[in-house]
């Protein structure tokens, strides 16, 4: 399979944009409940994620973003004003992180 880092970054974009139109419509809900509040958060999260990954020169192959996603995960998250449950958020961002260093991990050249 060849690398792609264009198309890895456009994909990243894509998740960062579709994560961060559910948080915002999560947000913008009145007397949102605990699930949407956690919604929020992991979506957030998710969002925080990806958007760190496009257009970076790490997506220039696999071993490099599998570094750089270890990085990240040891810097761990940073806490936004807009989450609900800093533990939600946490948790689903660990997860994201690790997910990813997971598939692209077995990718590495």
């Amino acid at each position: 399979m060849l690398w792609a880092p264009k198309k890895l970054s456009d994909g990243f974009k894509s998740r960062a944009e579709m994560a961060k139109r559910y948080a915002d419509e999560l947000w913008a809900r009145p007397n949102k409940g605990s699930y949407e509040k956690q919604l929020h958060d992991e979506h957030l999260a998710e969002f925080y994620v990806y958007d760190f990954l496009v257009e970076r020169s790490f997506l220039n192959s696999p071993n490099a973003l599998v570094a750089e996603l270890r990085e990240h995960q040891k810097r761990g998250p940073v806490f936004r004003s807009t989450i609900f449950d800093k533990e939600t958020y946490s948790r689903y961002w660990k997860l994201v992180v690790e997910n990813l260093i997971n598939e692209y991990e077995n990718r590495k050249m």
